[in-house]
């Protein structure tokens, strides 16, 4: 098990079960371990302590191998939809895959759900 898992406070099987991941699987260790600590940097500029960029991490491993500049366009799309920076950051400990969605696809969801009657605040309690 690579030593800044473990360092940052990663269990053996949240490991495991990251570097089993589907998405990460086919990566290189190095690619992953240059991205680790920037992922790591930008979920605690947001905000979120170090159990909810575990948990995070552990649910998305794949945010592993996207870049700051990804993560932070994936936000900005969400603020352009209207939602502000804290209800972002209460639906990503929700749903951690919210940031893996495509721009496109944000618009049809939120279409999608409003559909079925939830208005904003419902959504953000989701």
């Amino acid at each position: 098990m690579d030593a800044f898992y473990l360092e940052y406070g990663f269990t053996e099987e949240q490991y495991t079960k990251m570097k089993n991941s589907f998405m990460i699987k086919n990566y290189k260790d190095e690619d992953i371990r240059n991205n680790f600590f920037s992922t790591i940097e930008f979920f605690e500029s947001c905000g979120f302590e170090k159990k909810e960029v575990i948990k995070i991490l552990t649910t998305c491993p794949h945010y592993l191998i996207y870049s700051v500049e990804k993560l932070n366009g994936r936000i900005e799309d969400l603020i352009k939809l209207g939602l502000k920076e804290e209800e972002i950051y209460t639906m990503i400990i929700g749903c951690n895959h919210l940031l893996a969605l495509r721009k496109e696809n944000y618009s049809k969801l939120l279409k999608e759900i409003k559909k079925y009657g939830f208005s904003k605040s419902d959504i953000l309690k989701l």
